[in-house]
């Protein structure tokens, strides 16, 4: 009797696509799955606590027959209270945006300046640079008295702050930080959150808003980068 054919192998795209649906649900996480070659690679953060079910959703989510070696996870986990922050703005980070500090540093010491800055995605948008610390407050870089809501072009890179007077430094508490940072095609909130904000009640609104925003076919985009902050 003839031995049956093995069923193929799942393709790349395929794997990925399976993956991606998987991550767009994961709480405490913002993830992506890409086809690099013949590996799909799935990388981004997630909470520590939160990281073993990550990746138990990934391994679960894999099409039948896919080979073990086809994939490769690299999540970077973090320590502290950004969960709803990331399930708040995971729903709009389809179009995810490249977020980072200047010169591509991750480490901060205290009294360095943070000077956050982001690729945009292919349209026109406005910017709202948010930075989150491990002690649960939140700062509105942007908008603000000294960057005010501007609107930039499609893929083109924005920084804010500066060093020197006027610009934010790194002071105590130390740990992990998160800027958040969201693009629109429209302006988000008018008017502006005031600067005194509290994290549960901007993200109230900042869920309510984005809602409304894609409803009404507002273009949207999101993306986050990890600062690690530490003393002198």
């Amino acid at each position: 009797m003839p031995v049956p054919a093995a069923p193929p192998a799942p393709t790349p795209t395929a794997i990925r696509d399976a993956l991606q649906t998987a991550l767009s649900r994961a709480s405490c996480s913002l993830a992506r799955a890409m086809v690099e070659g013949r590996v799909v690679v799935v990388s981004g953060i997630v909470g520590r606590n939160a990281e073993p079910f990550l990746r138990q959703s990934i391994y679960e989510a894999r099409p039948a027959n896919t080979p073990d070696d086809a994939i490769s996870v690299r999540l970077e986990a973090f320590d502290g209270p950004y969960c709803d922050v990331l399930d708040t703005v995971r729903p709009v980070a389809a179009q995810p945006m490249q977020v980072g500090l200047r010169d591509g540093a991750t480490r901060l010491v205290e009294d360095q300046y943070i000077i956050p800055r982001a690729t945009l995605p292919g349209f026109q948008a406005y910017t709202n640079f948010d930075y989150f610390s491990s002690d649960g407050t939140v700062a509105h870089l942007q908008p603000s008295p000294a960057f005010p809501s501007k609107q930039a072009g499609a893929n083109s890179l924005v920084t804010i702050g500066k060093a020197g007077e006027g610009g934010w430094q790194v002071n105590p508490p130390f740990g992990t930080d998160m800027v958040v940072v969201i693009a629109a095609s429209s302006p988000l909130f008018a008017p502006e959150r005031p600067q005194d904000d509290s994290v549960a009640a901007y993200l109230a609104a900042l869920r309510t808003t984005l809602d409304t925003a894609a409803k009404k076919g507002v273009k949207l985009s999101a993306g986050v980068a990890l600062v690690q902050t530490v003393a002198k």
